[in-house]
């Protein structure tokens, strides 16, 4: 067990660092959400709400919005 554990902690430390984008928005493109939604457990009723965005600043940049 102890020679597993030294192999998976000697890969781990000598893999290189990568780099990922899962997908970039189109330079000026946008997208943009909202969303209410209204919960009740037992007598407790509850409003929650969500809004984000997606806008393409350049052809390699996305800027992310949520509150």
């Amino acid at each position: 067990m102890r020679g597993l554990f030294a192999q998976l902690f000697k890969a781990a430390t000598l893999a290189s660092a990568a780099s990922a984008a899962p997908w970039v928005r189109d330079e000026a493109g946008w997208y943009g959400r909202a969303l209410l939604a209204h919960d009740t457990l037992g007598n407790a009723n509850g409003w929650r709400s969500d809004l984000y965005a997606e806008y393409g600043l350049t052809k390699d940049w996305t800027v992310t919005g949520k509150s």
